[in-house]
């Protein structure tokens, strides 16, 4: 992840599992091995709901990460291609330093079952 802002220019730092920028937690970070597989979860900041309050960030960012934004949203607020641009760079970056190749999947029929059926164990665990 951090390879990934960095090469956007966003000074990122790893702090435990979460990434800072300019001494704010910007998201967090995880990932686990399953056998032969490894399962990443990466959230990258899409949009900006409330203004920074400009407390150590440089001049020249907000201007450029709303330019940024405002390009990549449609008139519908469609952030797919920057979405996928982001998944595309840290694809990259993570097979870069270890190697490893990527493989899009979707989950099958009966992964989806038990997805939901897991989805509904936690609303009733929660619920209680």
């Amino acid at each position: 992840m951090l390879a990934t802002y960095r090469q956007f220019g966003l000074p990122a730092y790893l702090n435990e599992s979460e990434v800072w920028m300019h001494g704010r937690r910007i998201t967090r970070s995880s990932a686990c091995v399953m056998g032969e597989c490894a399962v990443i979860a990466a959230n990258f900041m899409l949009r900006v709901e409330a203004p920074f309050d400009g407390a150590g960030v440089s001049p020249g960012f907000r201007p450029w990460l709303r330019s940024e934004l405002s390009l990549a949203e449609s008139e519908c607020g469609d952030v797919g291609p920057v979405a996928r641009l982001l998944e595309d760079v840290l694809r990259q970056r993570i097979e870069a330093q270890w190697g490893w190749q990527f493989e899009h999947s979707w989950p099958s029929e009966i992964e989806k079952k038990a997805i939901e059926t897991l989805r509904g164990r936690a609303v009733l665990e929660s619920a209680a």
